[in-house]
């Protein structure tokens, strides 16, 4: 388990940026997570989750917990 405090930054290899102030990382579980307010940026969009995520580590599966925003649904 590692935990990353402070002013965390997370890039995946899509350019999606994570920000929060602590980041919870279980190799185990294969997982990232935190109850702190997120602030995920994505091609000029940007979603605030309040009360945190949970997400595969390169975020392609997660959970927003109390998200704001404009939500666009792509098709796969």
């Amino acid at each position: 388990m590692f935990i990353a405090r402070e002013n965390v930054e997370l890039t995946n290899n899509e350019n999606m940026q994570l920000i929060t102030k602590e980041l919870f990382w279980d190799q185990k579980k294969d997982s990232i997570y935190t109850d702190k307010e997120v602030k995920i940026f994505d091609n000029g969009d940007v979603t605030i989750a309040r009360d945190g995520i949970r997400s595969t580590p390169d975020f392609r599966e997660y959970e927003l917990r109390n998200p704001t925003g404009e939500f666009y649904l792509r098709q796969k």
